[in-house]
């Protein structure tokens, strides 16, 4: 039963930021996005499901190297956007994020 709790609880998350985009602006519902709201539940799943400290600490280190793979996936793609339509910008997007991705896993 938790786990569509907090399953629900990230679906409003990205519901709360896509009426911030549409009410308001792309800025501001940009700016919330990175928020790691989605971070929350996941914590608190895996605390409750047991997981260490030492656990919860690395998996919210990690995250943070994440964060600047998306930030340095982000910039390429809208990059890819200026020159190309937003089918092949994701895919190429995706395809810089598979490579950023072995690259960081291997070196961290």
């Amino acid at each position: 039963m938790n786990l569509i709790f907090y399953f629900l609880l990230g679906g409003f998350l990205v519901l709360g930021t896509k009426q911030l985009t549409y009410v308001f602006d792309e800025k501001i519902g940009s700016y919330f996005w990175t928020f790691p709201f989605t971070l929350i539940p996941i914590l608190y799943y895996m605390k409750d499901s047991g997981k260490t400290k030492f656990h919860i600490q690395e998996f919210i280190q990690n995250s943070s190297y994440a964060s600047i793979l998306l930030g340095a996936v982000l910039f390429v793609l809208s990059q890819f956007y200026i020159y190309y339509d937003l089918n092949l910008s994701l895919f190429l997007g995706f395809c810089v994020w598979i490579v950023l991705t072995f690259i960081l896993y291997y070196i961290s």
